[in-house]
């Protein structure tokens, strides 16, 4: 038995999260299409939990961008933001930058 492929040692790319992310956008499509298209649970229970793959899409989105915040923070370096824009977008949203 093989064990799963993990990425590279600071490897960009979870691929596992790509797919929870696919997942999340095919829940809101049967939804949508249920709602406007259909009017009948066409892909039946996957249709009625719609909403939980905004739910995921937001959470996974979260992480991401927290984790790219805190690697940053960990290494030392300055948030991207600080580094391109000269702090400008820190002005505008100071939470999520931690200026």
């Amino acid at each position: 038995m093989s064990s799963p492929a993990l990425p590279a040692p600071g490897s960009p790319r979870q691929h596992g999260l790509d797919t929870l992310r696919a997942a999340a956008i095919l829940l809101v499509f049967a939804y949508h299409y249920q709602v406007f298209v259909s009017g009948a649970p066409t892909f039946g229970w996957l249709s009625s939990i719609g909403w939980t793959g905004v739910d995921l899409f937001f959470v996974l989105s979260g992480y991401l961008i927290a984790n790219q915040l805190m690697g940053g923070m960990q290494r030392g370096s300055s948030s991207r933001c600080r580094a391109s824009t000269g702090g400008a977008c820190c002005a505008r949203c100071p939470t999520s930058t931690w200026c």
